[in-house]
């Protein structure tokens, strides 16, 4: 935890980051359990593919599981779902890891003043934040994004789109190797 407003300049909330839902959701042993359930009940109960073989956060992998989101949220209303929540809660939180293994972010509690209030979570606004970026990313904001392309969802655009664009310019900013891929790059986030 920081006490400084690095990972999200200017609404950086340090009683955000004490409350006792947020720390018990942002434990490991609770982020290993939501990924171990994505990939052993939800995924397949939506799928019968099998994702690729590569590295669980690689950007196939990544764009692969945003096909399985939008089989599962294909509008607003299926992401609100009660019933959808904990599939919600799992997307969130590997989505959120993807961002933390390829672009050095670090997950904290979002707080927007007054009562924290996210649709999908109670008491707590789950973001990824980054000490050599000032714009976090938002992870309940990415799946509205998602749902609410025109024409349907979207996920591979809105949130694999922004995965991989968080990827590039980490790798940007520190000199690190990295392809480039012109057409899949759009312009930053920041």
């Amino acid at each position: 935890m920081s006490s400084d407003w690095v990972l999200d300049a200017g609404w950086y909330d340090e009683d955000a980051q004490l409350n006792p839902l947020w720390v018990a959701w942002k434990s490991p042993e609770a982020i290993a359990s939501r990924l171990e359930r994505l990939w052993t009940v939800t995924v397949p109960t939506w799928t019968d593919e099998t994702p690729p073989d590569v590295d669980r956060f690689a950007q196939a992998e990544v764009d692969w599981l945003c096909d399985v989101f939008d089989s599962i949220f294909t509008d607003r209303d299926a992401l609100e779902e009660p019933d959808n929540r904990q599939a919600a809660d799992e997307f969130v939180t590997y989505f959120g890891e993807a961002l933390i293994a390829r672009a050095g972010g670090e997950w904290f509690a979002k707080h927007y003043g007054g009562d924290v209030h996210s649709p999908l979570f109670d008491g707590f606004n789950p973001a990824v934040g980054y000490r050599w970026e000032h714009s976090p990313d938002d992870l309940t904001d990415l799946l509205y994004e998602a749902v609410e392309v025109d024409g349907g969802p979207d996920a591979v655009m809105e949130v694999g789109q922004a995965i991989y664009n968080r990827d590039f310019d980490h790798k940007e900013a520190f000199g690190l190797p990295g392809g480039f891929d012109e057409v899949r790059r759009r312009p930053g986030l920041a």
